[in-house]
């Protein structure tokens, strides 16, 4: 049996989508041979793939020249799908450089995980929210996106919606990530055959037993809202900060009377070490569907502080393994309550207990299921 993933450009740097694909497709090595298909994947990603025994199909054409043109934008996970969603969006050229892949072997399953790369597919997992949804909440936070949500969104949101239109009529069968996300796909019309969630958490667990808890650890990418977190450091918390998506001279982050410290990019071992020695995870963004960033930190025992919307009331149970709060304001408040006090008053059981409910489900099994006949 012959499988084939369909996968969004994979970056230099940390990719999140290609570490879900990474395990989806160690999973389906059971059914069969697998390979993982993009219009552009770095070399350091296809030797990942190869430790698998899967192999990576990337076809020449104008999309993996560009994409692969500069080493600068390669690095970036956000960069690199904002080239990939012009090239499709503006030319299509996406859609027919991989149609010389799809069409070039039979397979008996075609999983596409990707937004800006329509194809014919068995099953399309969208991981992802409507490009529209994403540029408000990010004008939110960010003084250019509002710009370009002002000037450029009504163009935007037609160039995006005939590509979902092209991809969604391509695709057997849509699964979302999360319900969440599920809801948002289908007012928008586009139905949903069910949900398998984005977890994909082998590796991350506690590293030791006795954690320091010295320093709060952030996620910082172009959801963040990186004022918030200055807010928190006004009033003296330690905060680690990691992430990769974007360039680093794109945080701004003012230290106040805290201390910061960005890493950037960190390899899966050292993440799970800084999750685990963390007070807890600090995760103020204005949009996550769903996000991987609180299932890894509970999984390694510490709990998370986010809003009270979206994925995140899928995952954390407040009060119990994070905590859910309003706005920015209730959000320095509580971080600013949890430093000082330097406990969180949760259990890393209970951490450990809610992210078991995820990683236990076979995602590669759970997608390659909607396949099937009914």
């Amino acid at each position: 049996m012959k499988l084939l993933i369909v996968t969004e450009p994979a970056p230099a740097g940390f990719s999140v989508q290609f570490r879900i694909c990474l395990s989806v497709a160690k999973e389906l090595t059971e059914f069969g041979e697998v390979h993982v298909a993009s219009t552009y994947i770095h070399p350091n990603k296809v030797q990942d793939l190869r430790r698998l025994g899967v192999s990576a199909r990337v076809p020449r054409g104008f999309s993996n020249f560009a994409l692969g043109f500069s080493d600068r934008v390669t690095r970036y996970e956000s960069l690199l799908w904002g080239g990939s969603w012009a090239l499709e969006g503006l030319l299509q050229t996406n859609s027919r450089v991989i149609q010389n892949v799809t069409e070039s072997e039979s397979y008996d399953f075609v999983l596409n995980t990707s937004y800006t790369i329509p194809c014919d597919a068995d099953v399309l997992w969208m991981m992802g929210s409507p490009l529209d949804a994403t540029l408000s909440t990010l004008a939110m936070s960010s003084r250019w996106m509002r710009m370009v949500n002002a000037l450029g969104s009504p163009e935007v949101r037609a160039i995006d919606r005939s590509l979902l239109k092209r991809l969604f009529s391509r695709s057997k069968k849509a699964v979302a990530n999360c319900n969440y996300n599920r809801a948002r796909w289908e007012s928008l019309g586009f139905p949903m055959a069910g949900v398998v969630y984005s977890a994909c958490l082998a590796g991350f667990n506690p590293t030791t037993p006795s954690p320091l808890r010295n320093y709060v650890l952030a996620y910082l990418g172009k959801e963040t809202e990186l004022e918030t977190l200055s807010r928190c450091l006004e009033h003296g918390i330690r905060i680690v900060g990691f992430g990769s998506k974007i360039p680093s001279s794109m945080v701004k982050v003012s230290n106040g009377g805290g201390e910061f410290d960005f890493r950037g990019k960190v390899s899966d071992e050292e993440l799970t070490r800084l999750y685990t020695n963390a007070l807890f995870t600090a995760l103020p963004v204005t949009d996550e569907p769903f996000g991987e960033v609180p299932l890894e930190s509970m999984a390694c025992g510490t709990p998370v502080l986010t809003y009270g919307r979206q994925g995140q009331l899928e995952s954390i149970i407040d009060g119990r393994t994070g905590w859910l709060v309003a706005n920015s304001d209730e959000f320095v408040s509580r971080a600013t309550d949890l430093w000082e006090r330097k406990s969180t008053g949760i259990a890393s059981q209970a951490c450990l207990t809610q992210a078991a409910r995820f990683s236990s489900v076979k995602v590669g099994r759970e997608l390659y299921r909607f396949a099937l006949p009914a």
